[in-house]
């Protein structure tokens, strides 16, 4: 696993999950080029947040540059509101205002050839959007529940994170409601 800085271990949606208490905890992933997408790309996370905030401050998945997230990507959930960025040059986002009681499974798509966005919320289409230009790479760290360049920490907790170097179709995101574990599972 890698360094937790806090967070304690808690219930999840299936299984275990971690704490956040929007002060101080997190999960550094450390820099790993696998995870530096800049074409197609699925974000996927079971949580709870506990507060409303989905725009900046409740960020669940964060692989982005300084406050302007001019590259990278970053998945934020909050108790009103869902979000994916992804920085081009400049930040370019797809908010989407939800309801979030109890634990959800959020997916978040992007196709680098369409530019087309997708937001889900328990395999149920929520929003859609068009960027623009090409999503811009970031070699920092990978964060679970934080974003340095602004200090933000997660209020709540999470019991799964998965990124994907693909855009799951809506039938696929249905399919990892429906069986959260059968896709990933190995075939005999």
């Amino acid at each position: 696993f890698p360094p937790t800085y806090a967070s304690s271990w808690n219930p999840g949606k299936d299984g275990i999950g971690l704490n956040f208490d929007k002060t101080d905890d997190y999960v550094d992933c450390g820099t790993n080029p696998i995870l530096n997408l800049t074409n197609n790309l699925t974000l996927i996370a079971v949580c709870q947040p506990l507060s409303a905030s989905g725009e900046g401050e409740n960020i669940v998945i964060n692989r982005s540059t300084g406050p302007d997230r001019a590259g990278g990507y970053a998945l934020l959930c909050g108790t009103t509101k869902m979000s994916l960025y992804i920085g081009n040059g400049a930040e370019q986002a797809c908010l989407q205002d939800i309801t979030n009681i109890g634990f959800n499974r959020f997916v978040a798509t992007y196709n680098n050839t369409s530019k087309i966005v997708c937001l889900y919320k328990n395999g149920t289409l929520i929003k859609t959007a068009t960027f623009t230009g090409n999503a811009s790479s970031f070699a920092g760290n990978f964060y679970i529940g934080f974003r340095p360049a602004w200090n933000y920490n997660y209020d709540g907790s999470i019991s799964e994170v998965r990124v994907l170097n693909r855009d799951y179709s809506a039938q696929e995101v249905l399919q990892l409601q429906n069986d959260p574990y059968g896709m990933f599972s190995k075939k005999k």
